[in-house]
């Protein structure tokens, strides 16, 4: 679950969650995320999409899922539920909307 929040976080934000130039230092971040996992607010990431990730980048005990699969299905956009996104920057500085 850990792997699905950090390409989903990587996927929304346009980088990684604990990325740092140095392999200690990223250690490190990994290690202490309560700390370092943060929501850029440029990304102009949802609630819903900062409550899936915070979900699945966290304690094993805490992940979504943990309690049955019908804990991740609720959480799945449905035809009728609205984006994960309102708007979000893409990394060439561009803006999206409605993805």
């Amino acid at each position: 679950m850990w792997s699905l929040g950090a390409i989903m976080y990587e996927m929304l934000v346009g980088y990684p969650p604990f990325y740092s130039d140095e392999p200690m230092s990223m250690c490190r971040k990994v290690v202490n995320w309560r700390t370092h996992l943060k929501f850029p607010e440029e990304a102009k990431l949802t609630e819903e999409a900062k409550g899936i990730i915070s979900g699945l980048l966290c304690d094993v005990e805490h992940h979504l899922g943990t309690r049955g699969v019908a804990e991740m299905k609720v959480l799945l956009p449905l035809p009728h539920s609205p984006n994960l996104l309102s708007e979000f920057v893409v990394p060439d500085g561009s803006t999206a909307t409605n993805v």
